[in-house]
């Protein structure tokens, strides 16, 4: 979905039934169009998360919304195959393309730029989703200061810790089902159904994590630093033992552990990211989904560098003693900068036709 003044549009409809094995520019224009309509969804993850998220449930919103990454393979993968066998590769293009039109409908129906303008949400609704906010979390412009925030240190410690983490998360996806096949010697009917448990578990962690985020009354700051820790630093643990576990089933259920840990991600650089930038939260979350498009484009790398004979575990181990070593340090890093202020960026607002920085209200407790 095309985002625009926060209305997202565009349906992605593909044309590979009517080309058959061809492949050429047409393939690559598509690919295009599919990046900007799934990059559209970076953005207004953080438009919803600020502007309809009650404070005391920004964690369980990006719980829920940001689940689709492991979500949509469990959904498509299985419907894909059985579509496939019985009725053909077309059809797998077609229901696809009616699927995308039926979403896209609802959501053009249902959603509204603001609480307050969906004939749907009652006042006391409205109350609950405004209460403790300020001014800039309710009025979002096409204004964005993009190198004050790139700059900010916090930024970019909370989107290490995102590469960090949905690294190792789209590692597991992309090569477990290698790894259990070659190197654990799992049957491949038995590899692809194991692989899928991983992804199912990663959906748990992230509501489990959102919610306590939202419910433990503790310091907000601290409660980051648990949530950042508890996401990233057992995950590194598990991945330097797993390189020594020759077991199949006991590195199965390791794989299996550090993917449901590492899916605890919302009550940390999540959480965070929404916290300090505010009225800007559209922009710092659309780089941190934008995390899982480099991670795509470095996994294979990574394997490329360490891993020549996929059958090797000793080469396997190097690829997870690196994403163990990256998880600890990118931690390390967040936990030293991390404060559940609003960035001196929140400041820079939009005034007539020129930009100016305004005094920010006092926020002793913050957020």
């Amino acid at each position: 979905m095309l985002h625009i003044k926060h209305r997202p549009y565009g349906i992605d409809i593909t044309k590979d039934c009517k080309r058959g094995e061809g492949i050429g520019e047409d393939s690559s224009c598509r690919d295009w169009k599919r990046g900007v309509a799934y990059a559209g969804n970076f953005a207004v993850i953080g438009v919803i998360v600020t502007i309809w998220a009650p404070i005391k449930e920004i964690a369980t919103f990006l719980a829920f919304m940001t689940c689709f990454t492991p979500l949509s393979p469990l959904i498509t993968n299985p419907i894909s195959g059985i579509i496939c066998e019985t009725l053909g590769w077309p059809y797998v293009y077609y229901s696809h393309a009616g699927a995308c039109a039926i979403l896209f409908t609802l959501w053009y129906l249902c959603y509204q730029d603001k609480p307050e303008n969906h004939k749907l949400v009652s006042l006391k609704e409205i109350e609950l989703i405004h209460k403790d906010k300020k001014a800039e979390h309710k009025q979002i412009d096409s204004y964005v200061p993009y190198w004050e925030i790139c700059k900010n240190p916090l930024i970019l410690a909370t989107w290490l810790s995102a590469l960090a983490n949905f690294g190792c998360i789209i590692f597991i996806i992309l090569y477990s089902p290698t790894y259990f096949r070659n190197v654990l010697k799992f049957k491949i009917t038995h590899s692809g159904f194991l692989s899928a448990i991983p992804s199912i578990l990663n959906i748990v962690g992230k509501v489990i994590s959102g919610y306590a985020s939202d419910k433990i009354q503790i310091n907000e700051r601290f409660k980051m630093i648990i949530g950042n820790s508890i996401a990233l630093v057992p995950p590194s643990i598990l991945f330097f033992i797993l390189g020594y576990i020759e077991d199949p089933m006991t590195s199965f259920w390791l794989t299996v552990t550090m993917q449901f840990i590492l899916g605890m991600n919302c009550g940390g650089f999540y959480k965070c990211a929404t916290l300090i930038s505010k009225q800007y939260s559209h922009f710092v979350i659309s780089i941190i989904q934008f995390m899982k498009c480099l991670v795509l484009l470095a996994a294979p790398g990574l394997m490329s560098i360490f891993v020549v004979d996929d059958t090797s575990r000793e080469q396997w181990k190097n690829v997870f003693f690196v994403l163990g070593i990256f998880l600890i340090i990118s931690n390390l890093l967040f936990c030293l900068l991390v404060n559940d202020k609003p960035g001196s960026f929140t400041k820079i607002t939009k005034h007539k036709e020129s930009y100016i920085q305004v005094p920010q209200e006092s926020d002793k407790n913050g957020i």
